[in-house]
């Protein structure tokens, strides 16, 4: 439809239907059902964004549009709809993130193609591991000790898990749709850039979640941060701005993550703000003192503190995910070699284990429960 100043009236009915989805169990299968209300929360910010916040056919364009769309006829601008909607991070978008995406790779439909499906058969190794290790370990069963009690070193396995199988299933379907999109002809190689940023590079808080995660709620969350700073008439560019809209981004992302009955993951992204700004006041201090130049050792020593700070603020989201049956249940995409290599390794490992427990005085494999 053409665009009308009475839009906003669409969205208090998308609310609603949200609020009805968010609190219903569709597929009672908790690795199913958080998954879809998290999608439900996302549309709903989008929905805000794009209908209430966004006149969104005289704002936005793609990157090679010249006019806006509302001058164009009725089928032109369903399918530049279809294409902001499906393209939540904007690439190939006049609001595309600068600098935050790797150089756009532009080889042939067919390399293209076989390219993804090897990342692919890497992703299913990667979560077919991760599977195999939440599926014979006593730490991530129900009932099972609360993560923020088991020891520092586990609380890092943890993290570190958790970040591989959510990247490995989050990429599965990115290449799978990059794989139908391209090959179908609807989309072009460039448009599918990695979902993942340089892990390497990590080396502040911000930086992860600027750059290295995902950034598919980058436009939701920037557009309500930038409304609400304008609202406060918080002077653009100004560190109460920045600071206005960095909180408004985490309590959103939270709000899209939490489950009916627990809020816990609101907590873990909430958290990120206090480390974000804690990041910001050092750098400014060191900056001040005439260190602007990072090094690798002040890379090698960012990295070691993200890695240490996502150790220590994960735990109550982990123990979120796992009281709520989540880690165990919903989709597997595991092709079973990683477990039946644990089921195969079982007598060495218990071996070898009975060895390094009388040396360090604890047993690295008490998380494994025995066949």
């Amino acid at each position: 439809m053409k665009p009308s100043p009475f839009r906003w009236a669409v969205w208090p009915l998308i609310a609603g239907l949200v609020y009805i989805l968010f609190f219903d169990n569709p597929t009672n299968d908790p690795g199913i059902d958080a998954p879809l209300r998290s999608i439900f929360l996302t549309q709903l910010f989008i929905a805000s964004d794009y209908i209430v916040l966004t006149d969104v056919q005289h704002e936005l364009r793609r990157s090679d549009q010249h006019e806006p769309i509302s001058k164009s006829s009725f089928w032109a601008r369903l399918h530049w709809a279809l294409c902001l909607f499906s393209n939540t991070r904007g690439v190939g978008w006049a609001h595309e993130p600068k600098g935050v995406f790797s150089i756009h790779p532009q080889p042939t439909r067919g390399r293209f193609i076989i390219s993804q499906f090897l990342r692919m058969g890497l992703y299913l190794v990667i979560l077919d591991i991760v599977h195999a290790i939440v599926a014979s370990s006593s730490i991530y069963a129900e009932n099972s000790i609360p993560t923020v009690s088991q020891p520092y070193y586990w609380q890092l396995f943890g993290a570190l898990l958790f970040a591989l199988g959510s990247s490995a299933s989050i990429n599965i379907a990115h290449t799978t749709l990059s794989i139908i999109s391209v090959g179908i002809g609807i989309s072009e190689p460039q448009r599918w850039p990695p979902f993942f940023g340089n892990w390497t590079e990590t080396c502040t808080v911000r930086a992860f979640w600027g750059r290295t995660w995902h950034q598919n709620m980058r436009r939701l969350v920037s557009s309500h941060g930038k409304h609400l700073a304008r609202f406060l008439n918080l002077p653009t560019g100004s560190k109460a701005s920045g600071f206005v809209q960095l909180c408004t981004a985490f309590v959103i992302t939270g709000i899209i993550h939490i489950h009916p009955s627990d809020i816990r993951p609101l907590y873990f992204f909430m958290a990120q703000i206090l480390a974000i700004t804690f990041e910001d006041a050092l750098i400014a201090a060191t900056a001040k003192a005439g260190y602007n130049s990072p090094t690798k050792l002040h890379k090698a020593l960012g990295l070691t503190w993200v890695v240490l700070w996502f150790t220590f603020s994960s735990p109550g989201y982990m123990d979120s995910m796992i009281d709520s049956g989540m880690l165990r249940a919903g989709p597997r995409y595991d092709v079973g070699i990683a477990s039946r290599a644990i089921d195969y390794s079982r007598p060495v490992v218990k071996y070898l284990d009975s060895l390094i427990s009388l040396w360090i005085g604890w047993s690295p494999a008490s998380i494994i429960q025995s066949g």
